[in-house]
């Protein structure tokens, strides 16, 4: 694992972004930092690389973890959720992912959620556009925007715990994607600074929310 950006401030509101991780192209994943659990996920994986993808991630996400704990990577009280996502009692942790880059968010008293996407393919935009903004959210939109709006409310749901469609349905972006609404509820948004980090991967774009201010980025 290479850590590629993090940014500062308290555990409390921490965002940590990686790379080297999921790809399933090492020999052997390093499964002793993992929980009998963990270790038993990744053995129900039929395809090795699956596996071996698996391990990388969780292992990097326990270090990761670990670091901003104070304690060993196998001693982060992890568990999983109904829905599959890791969970992390008393704190709001949310875990994203795209080729060999991943960014976790973890923060305390306030819900949060992260997305990392490569940017749309040109051909992709319109039909991509339609399903995001049916009634027209951004003025003005190219693929980078769309990525953008796309990351944020990938986010929100994750904040929220509900499904993806329900947050393209429901969630409306608000000054320039600065921040969403959905149900009443406002959530800030912040852009992760990804774009031209990481030499050799696809352009990224990235995204924060929170029902509260995120760490300076």
């Amino acid at each position: 694992m290479t850590l590629l950006w993090d940014s500062g401030g308290p555990r409390e509101r921490r965002i940590v972004v990686f790379a080297g991780v999921g790809t399933g192209s090492v020999d052997e994943g390093r499964p002793e930092s993992l929980d009998p659990r963990e270790r038993a996920r990744a053995a129900r994986y039929v395809r090795r690389e699956h596996r071996i993808a698996f391990v990388e991630r969780r292992t990097a996400v326990r270090q990761v973890l670990g670091d901003l704990l104070g304690v060993s990577p196998r001693s982060v009280p992890l568990h999983t959720g109904a829905n599959g996502r890791p969970l992390l009692d008393g704190w709001s942790l949310s875990l994203s992912s795209c080729g060999a880059v991943a960014a976790l968010a973890l923060a305390r008293g306030v819900l949060c959620g992260i997305d990392v996407e490569a940017v749309f393919e040109t051909r992709r935009v319109h039909a991509i556009a339609s399903l995001l903004m049916p009634d027209g959210e951004i003025a003005e939109w190219d693929a980078r925007a769309l990525t953008r709006l796309w990351t944020a409310k990938e986010a929100y749901a994750k904040a929220a715990n509900v499904t993806l469609l329900d947050a393209l349905q429901r969630a409306r972006a608000v000054d320039g994607v600065r921040a969403l609404v959905a149900d009443g509820t406002r959530y800030a948004v912040h852009e992760l600074p990804l774009s031209g980090r990481f030499p050799g991967q696809p352009a990224l774009c990235g995204s924060v929310v929170c029902t509260s201010t995120a760490p300076t980025l």
